[in-house]
């Protein structure tokens, strides 16, 4: 599916069986001679409620090119700049909230031109480039002429220790030649003055945002996890460095004495620069976004210990772990750090299996006096029995990848047979006897 928007409206192009098709409001318009943009705009200018076209086609990539083909074609570049504390940039023009971006220049790479337009327009250096969030479309008029803006959104981390803070007098010149005032905001500001703060067409140009209330762009890693298929991406990096190993014909054996086919080991993400920072990246994200209010970040050893610091760094908060058991010397702590009763928690884990480990962290930490608030995890293999465990001690688990998905990815991408598949889903259903 691809959409263009034109102003707050849009275009979309999709397949015949989409469900977005049975939208009771939705208008079908069906390509059939060329230069046809002109119909599609007078569309919507004889309607101040159209607000959705839909171009249903067996061919929608071809169809979306042909209908770039309609327009003068700029490529573009910006990012969602976010600090250690959780806060979010933005910049200030006209009496409008942006984000930072622009053009890209002859010759640039857009990763490139994404970083120098956010460094120009706001004047903060010491950017570190994420993941790409999307790509999104925006027509305008200009010289006569349609324009179809595509425009590359980064994720980008300030990496400076210093924490950013709200600036109300604080000017930068930017690219564009006007006074631009830019202000990184706390996600509570946000939400605060989510009715009362006008939004540009900037950020209405970016699916991240759905509607003019700033509410859904302080919420967008949610539908990034979804969208942008996170949870496949990683599972494929796990297996590309071999944390996640799949042997249906040879078995492995637990320290529980099951066999599976399946063996994990996310500590060797901590061999990998790249995907040790984005993973740290997504559980800190996830973290943020699903506790706002987390006063401590808590991991789970030995596994999610060094997650859990690079989690807490992003988060530029406390960190503690919990050990399995009390130590047998010295003070005899079972957490090791500082927590003070009454904080409240997130818990960050490397791997569910059956939940015992990790509820066990858990509970020290409520018998500690803490108010655990959840967990994020990297990775889970989907038991029923974690997921009866979790209900039962009245815990909130979040996942990066699952088993579904690493299935699946393992399928799609050839690593395993339909066969070995077959096998997979087999194991889970049933694990403590699968093999015997």
């Amino acid at each position: 599916m691809h959409k263009i928007y034109f102003d707050k409206r849009s275009i979309i192009i999709c397949t015949p069986e989409e469900a977005a098709l049975s939208d009771p409001n939705a208008v079908e318009f069906h390509f059939g001679r060329k230069s046809e943009i002109g119909e599609l705009v007078c569309l919507f200018e004889k309607s101040d409620t159209l607000d959705r076209i839909y171009i249903p086609s067996d061919d929608p990539e071809g169809c979306y090119r042909a209908l770039c083909g309609e327009f003068r074609e700029v490529n573009a570049a910006g990012g969602l700049v976010v600090n250690r504390r959780g806060d979010y940039l933005l910049i200030r023009r006209d009496g409008l909230w942006d984000l930072p971006k622009g053009h890209q220049e002859p010759g640039e790479d857009i990763s490139v031109t994404a970083l120098r337009e956010v460094q120009e327009e706001t004047g903060v250096d010491n950017l570190e480039l994420g993941d790409l969030i999307c790509i999104t479309d925006h027509c305008y008029w200009r010289n006569n002429m349609w324009h179809l803006k595509h425009t590359w959104w980064y994720m980008m981390h300030y990496m400076t220790p210093v924490d950013l803070t709200p600036q109300t007098g604080r000017y930068h010149q930017g690219s564009l030649g006007g006074e631009i005032q830019f202000a990184a905001f706390p996600q509570e500001y946000l939400s605060f003055h989510k009715r009362s703060v006008p939004v540009s067409k900037g950020l209405i140009d970016c699916p991240i945002v759905l509607s003019w209330k700033l509410a859904t762009f302080v919420k967008y890693n949610k539908r990034i996890m979804s969208e942008t298929g996170i949870d496949k991406k990683l599972a494929k990096s796990l297996m590309d460095i071999h944390a996640i190993l799949l042997r249906p014909d040879q078995p492995f054996t637990w320290a529980s004495g099951w066999h599976s086919p399946i063996y994990c080991d996310n500590r060797r993400i901590l061999s990998h620069p790249e995907l040790r920072s984005q993973v740290a990246g997504w559980l800190a994200e996830k973290a943020m976004e699903l506790y706002p209010e987390a006063e401590v970040v808590a991991g789970v050893a030995t596994g999610a210990i060094a997650h859990g610091v690079l989690a807490a760094d992003r988060m530029a908060k406390p960190f503690v772990y919990v050990r399995p058991k009390p130590k047998d010397h010295g003070t005899g702590s079972q957490i090791e750090g500082e927590l003070q009763p009454g904080k409240k928690v997130v818990v960050i884990e490397d791997l569910i299996s059956t939940g015992m480990s990790s509820l066990a962290a858990v509970k020290a930490l409520r018998e500690a006096g803490a108010d655990v608030l959840g967990m994020v995890a990297i990775f889970t293999y989907g038991f029923d029995l974690a997921a009866q465990r979790f209900a039962e001690d009245k815990v909130e688990l979040t996942t990066l990848s699952d088993y579904s998905a690493l299935v699946e990815t393992a399928s799609e991408t050839g690593y395993i047979s339909s066969e070995a598949k077959d096998i997979l889903h087999e194991w889970r259903k049933n694990p403590s006897e699968w093999g015997i």
